[in-house]
């Protein structure tokens, strides 16, 4: 999976304690903080630099499916919710939302 796409990973002290991945240079894929070191600008900071990449690269939006729970973080940076979306996964229902943002 990560062969396709841009991966930044995060680190203290050498070690590593989050990844943001872009996929085709517009779709965020996957956005983690380890619970240890959230709160601390590092999402933030990882999200800015996906960014950048996306605008060098002449994107003109970025997309992401998002869970509940990261939705505050994607409005916070400029993301608009396109559309909430429920999946199914071994039987349980989950909620998450299709959201983009215009560079």
């Amino acid at each position: 999976m990560f062969k396709s796409q841009s991966i930044l990973i995060a680190k203290i002290n050498n070690s590593p304690v989050g990844f943001i991945t872009l996929k085709s240079g517009y779709y965020i894929d996957l956005l983690f903080v380890h619970k240890k070191h959230q709160r601390k600008g590092i999402a933030q900071k990882l999200y800015s630099e996906i960014e950048s990449m996306a605008k060098k690269e002449k994107q003109n939006k970025l997309k992401a499916d998002v869970s509940i729970t990261a939705k505050p973080f994607f409005k916070n940076v400029g993301f608009k919710v396109i559309r909430k979306q429920k999946l199914k996964r071994q039987g349980i229902e989950l909620i998450n939302y299709q959201m983009e943002k215009t560079l």
